[in-house]
Parts: structure tokens; sequence; C-alpha cells
């Protein structure tokens, strides 16, 4: 070890390029209501999706490398659809709920937040990896997050 000093004015200087760093992250978020396709513009956002009215909210193409969505339940009064962009992209993985889990199959098109099962807080999230959405997701019920 050295015998350097170190002047107060870049101690000063090192500790506040720490606390930036360590800031926490704040997502963005929007409340959707009715049926939208959502683009890249959207991608890392948490998503409230009210099911005041059943809606269906389409996913762009899954070829879009590192997208990411999180959608949180706000209403279960109707279905709530996510949709994949074209019958040809594929959801990898599974939803829990309270005891059993539902995991997705080459034929489904769709996951869907069952009206009135699904609670208020279940989410999905879903992250494309260039040819499949990944998806995860937990509700409080069983069925309350199905694919199809």
């Amino acid at each position: 070890m050295g015998t350097k000093r170190v002047g107060m004015a870049r101690v000063k200087s090192l500790i506040n390029e720490n606390v930036n760093q360590l800031q926490m992250r704040r997502y963005v978020y929007q409340t959707i209501s009715a049926t939208v396709e959502l683009t890249m513009a959207d991608a890392g956002q948490v998503i409230g999706v009210n099911g005041a009215s059943a809606i269906d909210i389409t996913l762009p193409a899954v070829s879009n490398t590192g997208a990411w969505f999180r959608f949180v339940l706000t209403d279960n009064s109707n279905d709530v659809d996510i949709i994949q962009a074209a019958a040809s992209e594929d959801f990898v993985g599974s939803v829990i709920g309270l005891s059993a889990k539902d995991t997705a199959t080459a034929s489904d098109t769709k996951v869907s937040f069952k009206a009135s099962t699904a609670l208020a807080g279940d989410y999905i999230e879903v992250y494309s990896d260039g040819a499949s959405w990944l998806i995860s997701g937990q509700g409080a019920a069983n069925s309350a997050i199905v694919f199809g």
C-alpha cells in the first residue's frame, strides 16, 4: 500500500458517485383498461390491467429480444387476455396458483387473468429471448391465471 493522500474534494466526489449508483430504480407504470397492442415503447413497464371490462392486450413481436413486461391485475370483474402477436410465437413457463400451476404448451396463444377467480395483485411477467416469451406469474387462487 502506498502513502498517497486523497483530498477531501475527491472523497466527496466518490461518495456522490456511489450515492447516484445506489438509488432505487423506479419503474414506469401505466394502467390499461381497454384493448390495446403494446409496442416496444411500452417495454420495461409495470402495467396495471383493469378488468372492469373484458380486454385483450397484444404483445409486440417476440423478435424484440429483451422486451419485458409485468402485468398486475387491478380489477377482476372480467377476463383480461395477454395475447401473442403471432400464433407462431410460444409462451415458455408456468404460472402458479394457490396449490397448482398451469404450464404453457406449444398451442397456447394467450394467457388470461380469469374473472372473479384472479384477485387484484395477481401478476404475470413476460420476457422475450428473441424466439419465445418466457413467462412466470402468480395468482392467489388455483386457475386464476391460465393459458389458452
